[in-house]
């Protein structure tokens, strides 16, 4: 699966909130490997997280940013898909629609 900048973000938060067996976890930590941004992606895009009063958010120029191409094997996408059937979400959480819609 191809997957944006604001997707691998999204999947990112999502893999962070699983809960699960000791050897569900090792495989949810081998998946944010896959997914995290390279320092040299990073300053290819020009990530920056900025302040805004409490509010921290990251900004990239999207012009440089790549699709990065992922696989994920059939236990992983259960795991992605269990947290976002658990989940709540809203029509601000595209990427996380995105990534359902592409498993």
């Amino acid at each position: 699966m191809k997957l944006t900048i604001n997707e691998r973000f999204a999947l990112i938060g999502l893999i962070n909130q699983f809960r699960g067996q000791l050897s569900e976890v090792n495989i949810a930590l081998k998946m944010l490997n896959k997914i995290t941004l390279s320092e040299a992606e990073e300053k290819e895009i020009g990530l920056k997280n900025e302040q805004e009063g409490d509010t921290q958010r990251l900004t990239w120029n999207n012009d440089k940013a790549k699709l990065k191409e992922v696989s994920f094997d059939k236990k992983e996408k259960e795991i992605i898909s269990g947290v976002i059937e658990k989940g709540e979400f809203s029509v601000r959480d595209v990427g996380i629609i995105n990534i359902y819609n592409k498993l």
